[in-house]
């Protein structure tokens, strides 16, 4: 019977964990604790995480990690991820890295629950927003102490008069959480601010770089190099052993125990992070980046002079290529509509949304329009008044027969007169349309147009029209 598990890459961990990654983790909505993702993001996020018997049914601990080929193609940092996740086994198997777990908490709702945040010589907070990132939904206090409090917006100002003061503060990235809370809330943070990010970006600065998920030289691009790693769950892979926590919801609830959650991984990373910055010696690199963090809010509060005459001018150019796309990507997907008379669901015996038949809507198959289909009731004084707002002239109406100025009259232009419609109008933006087409009707592999859904632009539609060809 083993002793520990290593699941290797984010298939064997999916077929192992009861809850492996779901859509709801990365979107609004409750975590479903169904499996539908195997990609290896997922992987990247709870590698070196420990999940233990009560949560998988396996006899033993289970840790999932990165796939080998990853580490032997990417020294840095996959490598270096590896070689720390199979360090992070021998310690829990030799009992150096117990299983620990989040307290409970105290919900502040006046400044009297505020007394023992005072009382500490650190504490840690974070905020959480609202999906979106407009609004304020709480936050959460860890004392150095181990108490743990959670405020909702209705408690905000009880906390308020502790963020404006010069007490020692602690977060991971802070500069976002000042910077939410000045610039939305009107509550300027005072204080020392430690910070987690800047101390593992110290400590670290082979996995904690500025270019993440390959953004930088076409080559990253291409090869979609992960360079950095520096959440909060990602710095508890490292340093901490408690159960995986980072699973995004819309319940307000669920976030608040998330928020305070992080708070207390916060505080316990930084003990070890804190320690690691003497260690490693780079106590001076650290304190000059925490310098930095006030000239920085500054500057993300003033915000950057932008030229809006250019602006505009790229605005107007990017619209116009995207309506060039559209249309020209709606141009090519009817003409395959069309040659193959995609016209009726067989399944369901309905039209597709792109195409309509019948009966003219505009003139209800009168064959003139809506306004001019009543002309066999019409008496001449009114036909005439019909044919001025068709420019003709009034005094050639006043000389001519009621039948000749009813064949003068305009025929329905939706239906151009035959009363009925045979519409396409097929919009490469509809994320019911173009699936529809692309993986029903064509039925072309769902790889083929890249990661997530379907591509609408020109280039893909051709290169799939070329690919049914072949």
């Amino acid at each position: 019977q083993p002793s520990f598990v290593v699941a290797l890459g984010a298939h064997v961990a999916y077929s192992l964990m009861p809850q492996w990654a779901t859509l709801t983790d990365r979107h609004p909505g409750e975590f479903s604790g169904g499996k539908s993702i195997k990609s290896a993001k997922e992987s990247m996020d709870r590698r070196g995480f420990i999940w233990y018997p009560d949560e998988t049914g396996l006899p033993c601990p289970l840790m999932p990690t990165l796939h080998p080929m990853e580490a032997y193609y990417n020294p840095v940092p996959h490598r270096i991820l590896v070689d720390i996740d199979f360090a992070r086994m021998g310690a829990v198997m030799r009992g150096e890295l117990p299983r620990t777990f989040f307290p409970n908490f105290t919900r502040i709702r006046t400044e009297a629950d505020m007394d023992l945040v005072w009382d500490s010589e650190l504490v840690a907070y974070d905020i959480e927003i609202t999906w979106g990132g407009t609004k304020f939904l709480c936050i959460a206090l860890y004392t150095a102490e181990g108490q743990a409090f959670l405020a909702y917006e209705d408690a905000l100002r009880a906390v308020e008069p502790w963020l404006r003061s010069d007490r020692p503060k602690l977060a991971h990235n802070g500069q976002f959480d000042r910077y939410f809370l000045e610039a939305k809330m009107g509550i300027p943070v005072g204080g020392r601010h430690e910070d987690t990010i800047i101390g593992h970006w110290a400590c670290y600065p082979e996995l904690a770089g500025k270019e993440d998920t390959g953004i930088g030289s076409d080559k990253k691009k291409k090869t979609r190099n992960e360079m950095t790693r520096k959440g909060l769950n990602f710095l508890a892979s490292f340093h901490l052993n408690y159960p995986w926590w980072k699973t995004y919801t819309s319940s307000p609830e669920l976030m608040g125990r998330l928020c305070v959650n992080d708070v207390v991984a916060t505080m316990e990373a930084f003990r070890v992070i804190d320690a690691d910055v003497d260690e490693f010696g780079v106590r001076e690199q650290y304190e000059r980046q925490l310098k930095k963090v006030p000239a920085l809010l500054s500057v993300q509060k003033r915000g950057f002079l932008v030229d809006e005459k250019t602006r505009l001018d790229r605005v107007a150019k990017l619209e116009a290529r995207q309506t060039t796309l559209q249309t020209s990507s709606s141009e090519a997907a009817e003409a395959f509509l069309k040659d193959n008379n995609h016209k009726v669901d067989p399944e369901t015996g309905k039209e597709y949304p792109w195409y309509h038949s019948g009966r003219c809507s505009c003139c209800n198959g009168a064959s003139l329009c809506k306004a001019c289909n009543k002309l066999k009731d019409m008496k001449k004084p009114t036909l005439i008044l019909w044919g001025m707002r068709e420019g003709m002239d009034l005094s050639e109406l006043k000389q001519m027969k009621v039948a000749d100025i009813k064949a003068m009259l305009h025929s329905c232009k939706t239906c151009e007169g035959t009363g009925k419609v045979d519409k396409w109008d097929f919009n490469p933006m509809s994320s019911t349309q173009l699936p529809l087409l692309l993986w029903k009707l064509i039925a072309i592999p769902k790889g083929l147009h890249g990661r997530g859904g379907p591509d609408a632009s020109e280039e893909t539609i051709k290169k799939v029209y070329q690919w049914t060809k072949e």
